[in-house]
């Protein structure tokens, strides 16, 4: 990316210092935490198309190991908006994959688990959350929930809170 950068100004340069020009074009190239910061502006705006295709262009760009995890858990927050879990999924093993130790990509992939009904997994993603945030009042709210939702459904929902 800082190459293209040093392309374009070298252009730009060269073409300024030859002469007068009767047309310029302007190309303006996001940096891959611009694109991230985009992508989630999107995701907040409640505007998820927009979301994930800019966040889609960020996976594509020059990211470091971090860059990529959020990009991933980005999407998997997109994908899980439009409940579309085997694709969320993905996305969160995917950042969990290149930084495990971020309680909110657990989180995220409990959020999944939860809403594909099994609580078993939610739970377990949840703890592993908790225990890399022992103080997060996020993922504890969310274990409170789940717990909660098993207790009111004895008889529909069968789930090992370990």
């Amino acid at each position: 990316m800082k190459l293209l950068n040093r392309i374009l100004l070298i252009s730009v340069f060269l073409s300024w210092a030859s002469g007068p020009t009767y047309a310029s074009t302007v190309e303006i190239v996001l940096q891959s935490s611009q694109l991230l910061r985009q992508g989630n502006a999107y995701l907040q705006d409640g505007d998820i198309q927009k979301a994930k295709k800019i966040l889609a262009r960020a996976l594509d760009s020059n990211l470091t190991n971090s860059q990529l995890a959020n990009v991933h858990n980005s999407m998997c927050v997109a994908h899980i908006k439009e409940e579309d879990w085997n694709t969320a999924i993905e996305h969160c093993d995917a950042a969990i994959s290149k930084v495990p130790t971020n309680w909110r990509f657990h989180n995220n992939l409990g959020n999944i688990y939860f809403g594909l009904g099994d609580y078993g997994l939610a739970m377990k993603s949840y703890r592993k959350g908790l225990s890399i945030a022992p103080r997060s009042i996020t993922i504890a709210a969310n274990i409170e929930m789940l717990e909660a939702y098993v207790q009111r459904r004895p008889h529909q929902v069968s789930f090992d809170p370990t």
